[in-house]
């Protein structure tokens, strides 16, 4: 009897050691992919008057800024728009290699946000005239967008056209509930405008979407996206200065910048 109670002890307390043993192993994350660096490279720009640098200006009456605004990956290149100089740069995320279009709007800081869809570059300004460039920064023309008042979130680029929210001053209204404005950009560069109910699961997913965050994963940092996962060695650099979009993220690339009066310092991981 004595021997039996023994073994029963023994077999528990071999249970709770192999227990112990399990939960002290790395947990395996399922869902979202993980994305491991393979190599990072810093550039450095210096900001300058001439239009092929990087513009920095600062209006002396009220010490608004006018910097990079917005960063879009297409391929192995950053392309950025550039109202102080109201024009886009393209970097190679390989070698740094950097080169600027034309001057596109006559007014510089109207410039805005970037988009990638139907092999051309899509840059939109807050005038509602949205300027077409190849990848190689050559103007192919443009269009305007109608009853268009202020900047955008670029929300989508699928077959399905540009999906945008928040593209007027009106963007959330009531009537017998909340909405929020959508505007599709089609292929032929045609568009129309409806609204989303605001507890809708479309505008939880482009929560998610717009917000991405830092997460710990056995005490290893990661950037979640609505993706997948990327490690990340530090925390981003948050530009307080000034309005932009400072971060953008590919299938191989993710990349981030700061700038300042002197110099932009482009971040790129490579995985």
């Amino acid at each position: 009897m004595n021997n039996q109670i023994l073994i029963l002890l023994l077999f528990f307390l071999i249970v709770i050691c192999d227990q112990k043993s399990i939960s002290n192993q790395p947990v395996k994350q399922a869902g979202k992919p993980l994305k491991y660096i393979k190599k990072t490279n810093t550039f450095y720009y210096k900001t300058d008057k001439n239009i092929d640098s990087i513009g920095y200006y600062v209006y002396k009456e009220t010490g608004e800024i006018v910097s990079i605004a917005n960063i879009k990956i297409v391929d192995k290149y950053a392309y950025l728009s550039d109202p102080a100089h109201g024009n886009v740069k393209r970097i190679d995320l390989e070698d740094g290699t950097i080169i600027a279009s034309e001057k596109l709007d006559l007014d510089s800081s109207w410039i805005s946000c970037l988009a990638f869809y139907n092999d051309q570059l899509y840059v939109f300004t807050f005038r509602g005239k949205v300027y077409l460039l190849d990848k190689n920064l050559k103007t192919k023309g443009g269009f305007l967008l109608n009853n268009y008042i202020g900047n955008i979130d670029i929300y989508s680029e699928g077959d399905d056209g540009i999906i945008i929210y928040r593209n007027s001053s009106e963007d959330i209204y009531q009537d017998q509930g909340n909405y929020l404005r959508r505007m599709i950009i089609s292929k032929t560069n045609s568009y129309t405008i409806d609204t989303i109910p605001l507890n809708s699961e479309e505008f939880l997913v482009l929560l998610r979407k717009e917000m991405g965050k830092e997460v710990l994963l056995d005490n290893k940092l990661f950037f979640e996206t609505s993706n997948c996962k990327y490690e990340f060695p530090d925390s981003i650099d948050v530009i307080k200065d000034y309005g932009c979009r400072n971060i953008d993220y590919s299938d191989d690339f993710f990349v981030t910048f700061t700038v300042n009066q002197k110099r932009l310092k482009l971040v790129v991981y490579k995985y």
